[in-house]
């Protein structure tokens, strides 16, 4: 299994991860809407060639299939050019094989490097293993939005996480 940035080939797999975890209703709050994969592949191309702020990692694995995936989306502005934001998906067979820290350590360090000085993410409060994964990587809890989201018959909170940049000492 390995974990690298995203090339326009990989648009079909990933198209494919946010149709399947969408529909699971347990992970995202996007209900498995995608692209087309020819709209992909161009949003991976600008991505790449560096004319879109946003990064995509893959995760592939021992058929270099994409399995996962990770977008860190860095503000647009010169107001928010300082954060970035991000959105994680693992296929079920993927899951709990260590991809998801892979994961997050390329993207951690491309966004440490990019001077970077905050990361946030937003994720369900009964995604447990999520949660952890976050915490361990750094991420603290800085908000929580009570019944947000009604998943399952059940109303759910959306708690939203952040991580400064460690070497940063402009940190508040």
């Amino acid at each position: 299994m390995a974990v690298r940035l995203a090339i326009e080939a990989d648009a079909a797999d990933v198209v494919e991860i946010i149709h399947q975890v969408g529909r699971e209703e347990r992970y995202l709050v996007n209900e498995g809407e995608a692209p087309p994969v020819a709209v992909q592949a161009r949003q991976i191309g600008a991505m790449s060639n560096g004319s879109s702020p946003t990064r995509l990692w893959v995760a592939t694995d021992q058929a270099n299939k994409v399995v996962g995936m990770l977008e860190m989306m860095r503000g647009s502005f010169r107001k928010n050019a300082h954060t970035a934001t991000l959105a994680m998906a693992l296929m079920p067979s993927a899951r709990g094989q260590g991809l998801g820290t892979a994961l997050m350590q390329a993207a951690l360090k491309w966004a440490d490097d990019a001077s970077v000085l905050k990361v946030s993410l937003s994720v369900f409060e009964t995604n447990e293993v999520a949660l952890a994964l976050y915490r361990k990587c750094g991420f603290v809890v800085e908000a929580i939005r009570t019944h947000q989201f009604f998943i399952g018959g059940k109303y759910v909170a959306e708690v939203q996480m952040a991580r400064w940049n460690p070497a940063r000492t402009d940190v508040p």
